[in-house]
């Protein structure tokens, strides 16, 4: 479940960890502000109402003695509650932080007379004690200012008053704000990282392509030092694998140019033998060794070859191979739904469609070939009517050389190269090819090939 909730590409994981970094960045930066800010919003209510209480203190201190339980009535109002008493209604603070704040803020003011005894507080609830006076007072979600000052004839002079309450820091207008600056950060953020990740995408096509056509053009040397570095890497792997290839290629056919001369004195030696039974088998074994070097030729020569690809008609092409058998007295029959255009090598396809319908033909006479479109390329189905391959052997006969225990019996047979030769153009073109075993019997072979230009396709 955690993986599902994980970006897959680079550039979506990027812009995950770009967007919970602003994300926490800006809310950690809004929690500092919104602190520092109810702190400056809280003491400037503080301050306000410490200048009143210092007023109103002056005042009543200032008062005749029996005057002073009127005047403090005169000062008691709806946004603060003033009263005289015996005791001082500010009971013991706890370890508030907003509490002495306050005490600083009042006793700062006082400074300049300070009265005899000075209690301050705050409240976060309205205040309990003396509640017949403090129920007067407005409420407030910001608490309450508590002050009790001792004046000189030893009467305390209580008050309590509401604190402004702070606006909220995040308003419409800033969730706006900081909506329209993520935006404009993920838009930048994802040309930036298209733009690098690009790079990834050229080498992931690059890798595909190198599977299927090692004759494929070097990739260019451009963008930044890294790119350039791992450019470089991968043109020269791709060269030493072309001459690689290239050295063996010419190796084989070295080898199978120079079994023609034995095989060719075998051959005259084999015409000399009194023997008709051994001369049979051994001409059989000489004619399939000699079948075996033709195709082994044949397979270096295509291999060495770097045929250009231009645009054909695979419809066409298979009407011409089955044709070509069909012209000899071969039954095959053939059909294709539509035109299908594909850029590919035509010599070099037109071999792989030869030796796949040579396969049929060999081992099961009627064959039938269809070619239709599909969703993502075009595929063309071989059938024949004979024995079939067993199951175990359907990947084996593509290997080089490998022959079922049929095909050894088989006068037929070929060299074993045909369904490599064929798996290979196939494969280098972008497609597949998928052996099945018919269940009313015969064997099928499909032959899939992308639509348009096939991996590999330089041009």
């Amino acid at each position: 479940m955690t993986r599902r909730l994980i970006p897959d590409s680079v550039a979506s994981r990027t812009l995950a960890v770009l967007l919970l970094g602003l994300l926490g960045s800006h809310l950690a930066s809004m929690a500092i502000y919104a602190d520092e800010r109810a702190t400056s919003l809280f003491m400037t209510g503080g301050e306000h109402v410490a200048e009143r209480i210092v007023t109103i203190t002056r005042i009543v201190e200032n008062a005749p003695t029996k005057r002073r339980p009127a005047v403090a009535q005169l000062a008691d109002g709806q946004d603060i509650v003033v009263f005289l008493a015996a005791t001082s209604a500010v009971g013991p603070q706890p370890d508030s932080h907003k509490g002495q704040l306050l005490q600083a803020a009042l006793a700062e003011h006082f400074r300049s007379n300070p009265p005899r005894r000075l209690n301050a507080g705050y409240a976060r609830e309205r205040p309990t004690r003396q509640a017949e006076r403090f129920s007067n007072s407005a409420t407030s979600d910001a608490g309450y200012f508590l002050a009790s000052v001792q004046l000189s004839d030893g009467q305390w002079l209580n008050f309590s008053a509401p604190l402004q309450r702070t606006l909220p820091v995040v308003s419409m207008r800033a969730a706006l704000s900081f909506a329209v600056m993520l935006s404009g950060i993920l838009v930048l953020a994802w040309i930036v990282i298209h733009h690098i990740n690009r790079p990834l995408k050229v080498f992931a096509a690059a890798a595909a392509r190198l599977g299927t056509d090692v004759n494929a053009p070097p990739l260019p040397m451009r963008g930044p030092k890294e790119v350039r570095q791992a450019t470089a890497a991968f043109n020269e792997m791709q060269d030493r694998l072309r001459r690689f290839v290239q050295d063996r290629t010419q190796m084989l056919a070295a080898i199978a140019h120079d079994l023609r001369t034995p095989v060719t004195r075998l051959r005259l030696r084999a015409e000399f033998t009194e023997d008709p039974e051994e001369q049979a088998k051994t001409l059989a074994d000489l004619n399939q060794m000699e079948r075996m070097i033709t195709s082994t030729l044949a397979f270096a020569r295509d291999d060495a070859a770097a045929e250009e690809r231009v645009e054909i008609d695979l419809a066409c092409l298979l009407d011409s191979v089955c044709g070509d058998f069909a012209d000899v007295g071969h039954k095959v029959e053939w059909r294709a739904d539509e035109p299908a255009s594909f850029t590919g090598r035509p010599n070099a396809l037109r071999r792989a469609l030869t030796n796949l319908v040579d396969n049929a033909v060999k081992y099961g006479e009627p064959v039938a070939a269809t070619m239709a479109g599909c969703d993502d390329g075009y595929l063309i189905t071989i059938d024949d009517n004979g024995p079939g391959v067993a199951e175990a052997h359907l990947d084996d006969v593509f290997r080089p050389f490998f022959r079922t225990d049929t095909a050894r019996d088989d006068p037929r047979g070929g060299s074993g190269l045909g369904l490599t030769v064929a798996r290979d153009i196939v494969q280098a073109h972008g497609g597949r090819i998928t052996l099945i075993n018919r269940p009313e019997g015969g064997l099928r072979q499909d032959i899939w090939l992308p639509r348009g230009r096939a991996p590999g396709d330089g041009r």
